[in-house]
């Protein structure tokens, strides 16, 4: 398995959701060259932890840091922008119900496995478990999408209010 936290990521993919932003301008956002901003653009230089962390703070756009924090960590979902993917916030909030709806139709074979030890669990309880899991990953990435996207769609900062959520996590004594 690969780190969880990478040093560097080729960004081409991820700089498509700055916007119509003039090299130069990023380049003053990321506290780098022009040519740098360039290279990094069309693949031909990798975006360095250090440039994505003042990137994160420069950049207004919500899609931008989802799909930045999934390149630095797979552990946090892509923005889903496929071809399968119909780009409006109504369709986000759909495809997020649909997802939910249908983790929650196997909640109850899921709490099977959490009444048994899971050393004790058969081969085919852990591939239902891990079939489970995924579903509950699909319900987590429309979850993320759909928040970052309607974020945008509202031009409200995500991460602020994932800041105020923790505090309210804080209180609840849930972090």
């Amino acid at each position: 398995m690969s780190t969880i936290i990478k040093e560097s990521i080729n960004a081409s993919k991820v700089m498509r959701y700055v916007g119509k932003i003039p090299q130069k301008q990023l380049a003053d956002k990321f506290w780098t060259s022009r040519s740098n901003v360039s290279h990094m653009l069309n693949g031909r230089r990798k975006m360095q932890k250090d440039v994505a962390s003042t990137a994160l703070t420069n950049i207004d756009s919500n899609l931008f840091k989802l799909a930045l924090s999934h390149e630095f960590s797979e552990l946090i979902p892509d923005v889903f922008a496929g071809q399968g993917v119909n780009q409006t916030p109504l369709s986000y909030l759909v495809m997020y119900e649909q997802e939910a709806g249908e983790f929650n139709a196997s909640i109850n074979e899921v709490m099977k496995f959490f009444v048994k030890p899971a050393n004790q669990l058969t081969n085919g309880e852990r591939v239902s478990a891990r079939n489970n899991l995924k579903e509950l990953i699909d319900v987590l990435g429309w979850g993320y999408n759909l928040l970052f996207y309607a974020s945008d769609y509202l031009n409200i900062d995500a991460y602020k209010l994932m800041s105020e959520q923790d505090k309210i996590w804080k209180q609840k004594e849930w972090i």
